[in-house]
Parts: structure tokens; C-alpha cells; sequence
């Protein structure tokens, strides 16, 4: 892959990874020498570098390498994601806040046509009430359980939805 980091590293494009640092430790070595072999390359770790909800993890890569940066979304694991949140919201807050020039909103999340696209809009419409709300509904869940957002300010939410994305991909 080296060759193609170099490639990608001279069109100043970012790349996405997918690790599970947190279940898989030979992955975060690979990542850990990618970053130092390459300093002026935008690395996204996917889904909070897949840490959450151990997010000191993700927090000592993200101060030790300042090419890193990661996104907020959580693919198929949204009951989970939302568990994890309820259980632990400031946790969650205090690390978007802190990393908000580094974090990227929903860089895997594809829409389709069909089945598919009706709930990927459900998926999406949950990520902003995690984000923007104190307290959301998830009509999905069984009983409607009232679940914990996180209530991000609009300055950070920007952030994360657009000035991030739009630096690190030069448009």
C-alpha cells in the first residue's frame, strides 16, 4: 500500500481507513507506522478509529499524530452507538469538542435507491438528533425509549459537517 500512499500523498487526497484498534492492536501498530511514514497525509480513522466507547484510545493517536483525523459515524452499529452515548454523553461531547478541527461527519454512509435508501435517511436524521438534541426519540427502538444527544453547538456541528470535510478534501 505504500505505493499507494504515495500516490495519494502527491494529489493531496485524504484516505479512509477502517481499523478496529480497539479489538485488534496489530492493526493499530499498521496505522501507527503509516502515520509516521507519512506525515503530510490526511489519515481518516473511521468511526471514532473504531475505539468507542474506549475513546482515550482514539484520543492518544489523534494527540500524538496531527495528520489524523477521524469521523463520527458508526455504520451498523447505531443501537449500540446509541447505548454507548446514553451511558456515557459527556465522554462522547468532551472528545468531539476537543477534536472538532479533526472530526468528520458520516464518511461511509452511502445512499442507494430502494429499501436501502429509506433507511439510510432514518440512519442520517438519528446522527443529527445525536448530535444536535438534548433528547430524541428513535421510533425503531422498541417503546420509543427518550435517548440522550449530545447538543453539540452549531459552531462545531459546521465544523463537522462542512469547513472539516471541505479543508481536507482542497475544495
Amino acid at each position: 500500500m505504500y505505493k499507494v500512499y504515495q500516490v495519494v500523498r502527491k494529489h493531496q487526497l485524504p484516505v479512509l481507513i477502517h481499523a478496529s484498534l480497539s479489538k485488534h492492536p496489530k492493526q493499530r501498530q499498521e496505522l501507527e507506522r503509516i502515520l509516521r511514514d507519512f506525515p503530510d497525509l490526511t489519515i481518516v480513522a473511521a468511526h471514532y478509529a473504531k475505539t468507542a466507547p474506549k475513546l482515550e484510545k482514539a484520543q492518544e493517536l489523534l494527540d500524538r499524530y496531527p495528520n489524523l483525523f477521524t469521523d463520527i459515524s458508526m455504520g451498523g452499529g447505531l443501537s449500540r452507538y446509541q447505548k454507548e452515548i446514553c451511558l456515557e454523553p459527556k465522554k462522547f461531547r468532551d472528545f468531539i469538542i476537543r477534536n472538532q478541527d479533526r472530526i468528520l461527519w458520516g464518511t461511509d454512509i452511502i445512499l442507494t435507491s430502494g429499501k436501502k435508501e429509506e433507511f439510510l435517511r432514518r440512519r442520517i436524521s438519528i446522527d443529527f438528533n445525536i448530535f444536535e438534541m438534548d433528547f430524541y426519540v428513535d421510533d425503531q427502538l422498541a417503546l420509543n425509549h427518550v435517548l440522550t444527544g449530545l447538543t453539540l453547538p452549531k459552531e462545531i456541528l459546521e465544523k463537522i459537517y462542512y469547513t472539516n470535510p471541505k479543508r481536507i478534501l482542497r475544495l
